[in-house]
């Protein structure tokens, strides 16, 4: 099934949707990038602000610095 990927206004991908509308997962964050809450797998890697989440480190790689 389809799905749309929506985005804050820092770029965080933080709701997806069915083609029909139908919420399908949510993700919150505190500042800094800590998990607010979630419900549901977003289908992206890329998480807060669009940076990905480098799991050995639990810290955001922004391709110069992690944060």
């Amino acid at each position: 099934m389809l799905e749309y990927l929506h985005q804050d206004h820092l770029s965080t991908t933080s709701v997806s949707t069915y083609s029909s509308g139908i919420v399908k997962s949510t993700k919150s964050y505190l500042p800094y990038g800590a998990t607010r809450s979630e419900s549901g797998v977003l289908g992206t890697a890329k998480m807060f602000t669009s940076q990905r989440l480098d799991n050995s480190t639990d810290l955001y790689f922004y391709n110069a610095r992690y944060l």
